[in-house]
C-alpha cells in the first residue's frame, strides 16, 4: 500500500462530501489524542467483548480458520 496515495484518495472523498456528520467525526477522531473508544462503547458491547476474553481464556475459543470454515457453511 502506497501511503501517500491512499492519503490522497481520503483528502479527495472528504473535499467532495456533503456530510457534515463525516466531517465533525473526522475532527474528533483527528484532535481527540486521550480519548479511548472503550470508553465510548455501549456497556452492553463492552459486556460481550468481556465475556468473550473470559471463554478463550478458559479455553473455550475456537481457532480462526475454523471459525470461518463454520460461518462460509451459513452463507
Amino acid at each position: 500500500m502506497d501511503l501517500a496515495i491512499e492519503k490522497m484518495k481520503l483528502i479527495d472523498k472528504i473535499i467532495h462530501t456533503d456530510s457534515e456528520e463525516l466531517i465533525e467525526w473526522l475532527k474528533e477522531v483527528l484532535t481527540s489524542d486521550e480519548a479511548d473508544f472503550w470508553d465510548e462503547l455501549p456497556d452492553s458491547t463492552k459486556a460481550s467483548v468481556e465475556r468473550g476474553i473470559i471463554q478463550a481464556d478458559s479455553g473455550e475459543a475456537i481457532p480462526h480458520e475454523q471459525a470461518i470454515t463454520k460461518l462460509k457453511k451459513w452463507r
